[in-house]
Protein backbone atom coordinates (compact mmCIF):
# COMPACT_ATOMS: atom_id res chain seq x y z
CA UNK A 1 0.00 0.00 0.00
CA UNK A 2 1.28 3.46 -0.92
CA UNK A 3 1.75 6.09 1.76
CA UNK A 4 0.17 9.54 1.40
CA UNK A 5 3.20 11.18 -0.26
CA UNK A 6 3.59 8.38 -2.81
CA UNK A 7 -0.15 8.45 -3.60
CA UNK A 8 0.17 12.21 -4.18
CA UNK A 9 3.15 11.75 -6.49
CA UNK A 10 1.32 9.02 -8.40
CA UNK A 11 -1.75 11.24 -8.74
CA UNK A 12 0.28 14.19 -10.06
CA UNK A 13 2.28 12.01 -12.45
CA UNK A 14 -0.73 10.10 -13.80
CA UNK A 15 -3.38 12.81 -13.89
CA UNK A 16 -0.92 15.48 -14.99
CA UNK A 17 0.61 13.24 -17.67
CA UNK A 18 4.06 13.95 -16.25
CA UNK A 19 5.82 10.57 -16.20
CA UNK A 20 8.97 11.99 -17.80
CA UNK A 21 9.33 14.37 -14.84
CA UNK A 22 8.64 11.86 -12.08
CA UNK A 23 12.04 12.09 -10.38
CA UNK A 24 12.00 15.89 -10.41
CA UNK A 25 8.48 16.01 -8.98
CA UNK A 26 9.42 13.51 -6.26
CA UNK A 27 12.40 15.63 -5.27
CA UNK A 28 10.44 18.90 -5.15
CA UNK A 29 7.63 17.32 -3.13
CA UNK A 30 10.17 15.91 -0.69
CA UNK A 31 11.83 19.34 -0.34
CA UNK A 32 8.48 21.00 0.31
CA UNK A 33 7.57 18.33 2.87
CA UNK A 34 10.86 18.90 4.66
CA UNK A 35 9.79 22.53 5.11
CA UNK A 36 6.75 21.28 7.05
CA UNK A 37 4.17 21.84 4.30
CA UNK A 38 1.53 19.42 3.10
CA UNK A 39 0.80 19.21 -0.61
CA UNK A 40 -2.55 18.32 -2.06
CA UNK A 41 -4.14 18.49 -5.48
CA UNK A 42 -7.23 20.29 -6.62
CA UNK A 43 -9.68 19.92 -9.47
CA UNK A 44 -12.08 22.73 -8.51
CA UNK A 45 -9.90 25.58 -9.79
CA UNK A 46 -7.02 26.11 -12.19
CA UNK A 47 -5.28 28.20 -9.53
CA UNK A 48 -2.61 26.63 -7.36
CA UNK A 49 -2.06 28.26 -3.97
CA UNK A 50 -0.19 28.23 -0.70
CA UNK A 51 -1.92 28.59 2.67
CA UNK A 52 0.50 29.61 5.40
CA UNK A 53 -1.94 29.00 8.25
CA UNK A 54 -2.59 25.35 7.43
CA UNK A 55 0.88 24.98 5.84
CA UNK A 56 -0.72 23.49 2.74
CA UNK A 57 0.12 23.87 -0.92
CA UNK A 58 -2.66 23.01 -3.35
CA UNK A 59 -1.62 22.19 -6.91
CA UNK A 60 -4.24 22.36 -9.64
CA UNK A 61 -4.22 19.43 -12.03
CA UNK A 62 -6.71 20.92 -14.50
CA UNK A 63 -4.14 22.51 -16.78
CA UNK A 64 -1.51 21.45 -19.26
CA UNK A 65 1.35 19.32 -17.92
CA UNK A 66 4.12 21.93 -17.94
CA UNK A 67 1.89 24.46 -16.20
CA UNK A 68 1.51 21.95 -13.37
CA UNK A 69 5.30 21.68 -13.10
CA UNK A 70 5.72 25.48 -13.17
CA UNK A 71 3.00 25.90 -10.53
CA UNK A 72 4.68 23.34 -8.29
CA UNK A 73 7.97 25.24 -8.52
CA UNK A 74 6.24 28.60 -8.07
CA UNK A 75 4.48 27.50 -4.88
CA UNK A 76 7.79 26.01 -3.71
CA UNK A 77 9.32 29.42 -4.43
CA UNK A 78 6.86 31.01 -2.03
CA UNK A 79 8.53 29.14 0.82
CA UNK A 80 11.47 31.50 0.22
CA UNK A 81 9.56 34.67 -0.72
CA UNK A 82 7.70 34.77 2.57
CA UNK A 83 4.12 35.02 3.73
CA UNK A 84 1.62 37.44 2.31
CA UNK A 85 1.67 40.37 4.70
CA UNK A 86 -1.70 41.89 3.89
CA UNK A 87 -0.01 45.02 2.61
CA UNK A 88 -0.42 46.82 -0.64
CA UNK A 89 -0.87 45.25 -4.07
CA UNK A 90 2.70 46.37 -4.84
CA UNK A 91 4.07 44.34 -1.92
CA UNK A 92 2.02 41.32 -3.01
CA UNK A 93 3.30 41.73 -6.56
CA UNK A 94 6.90 41.90 -5.34
CA UNK A 95 6.32 38.71 -3.34
CA UNK A 96 4.95 36.97 -6.44
CA UNK A 97 7.92 38.09 -8.54
CA UNK A 98 10.27 36.76 -5.84
CA UNK A 99 8.41 33.43 -5.81
CA UNK A 100 8.85 33.12 -9.59
CA UNK A 101 12.53 34.09 -9.29
CA UNK A 102 12.96 31.46 -6.57
CA UNK A 103 11.15 28.93 -8.75
CA UNK A 104 13.58 29.57 -11.60
CA UNK A 105 16.57 29.25 -9.26
CA UNK A 106 15.26 25.89 -8.02
CA UNK A 107 14.39 24.49 -11.45
CA UNK A 108 17.72 25.65 -12.95
CA UNK A 109 19.42 22.58 -11.53
CA UNK A 110 17.38 20.38 -13.88
CA UNK A 111 18.62 20.50 -17.52
CA UNK A 112 15.38 18.91 -18.73
CA UNK A 113 13.45 21.88 -17.33
CA UNK A 114 15.98 24.49 -18.44
CA UNK A 115 15.46 23.30 -21.99
CA UNK A 116 11.91 24.63 -21.64
CA UNK A 117 12.87 28.05 -20.27
CA UNK A 118 10.88 29.87 -22.98
CA UNK A 119 7.74 28.02 -21.90
CA UNK A 120 8.47 28.83 -18.24
CA UNK A 121 9.06 32.52 -19.01
CA UNK A 122 5.82 32.82 -20.97
CA UNK A 123 3.82 31.09 -18.23
CA UNK A 124 5.48 33.25 -15.55
CA UNK A 125 4.59 36.47 -17.38
CA UNK A 126 1.02 35.30 -18.04
CA UNK A 127 0.57 34.52 -14.33
CA UNK A 128 2.18 37.74 -13.14
CA UNK A 129 -0.16 39.74 -15.36
CA UNK A 130 -3.13 38.27 -13.47
CA UNK A 131 -1.98 39.51 -10.07
CA UNK A 132 0.28 42.41 -11.02
CA UNK A 133 -1.99 44.13 -13.52
CA UNK A 134 -0.18 47.48 -13.64
CA UNK A 135 3.32 46.10 -14.09
CA UNK A 136 5.19 45.34 -17.29
CA UNK A 137 7.16 42.13 -17.52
Amino acid sequence: MLDRKNRLITEIINNGKLSEYEEIIKEVIENISQQGFIISTRYDSSQSAIDWISKRIRISLIKDPMSIVWDLFHEYGHLFSGEKCGGSKLIDCDREVKAWDNAFTKLSKYPRLLSQKDNFDKYRVDCLKTYCANHHF
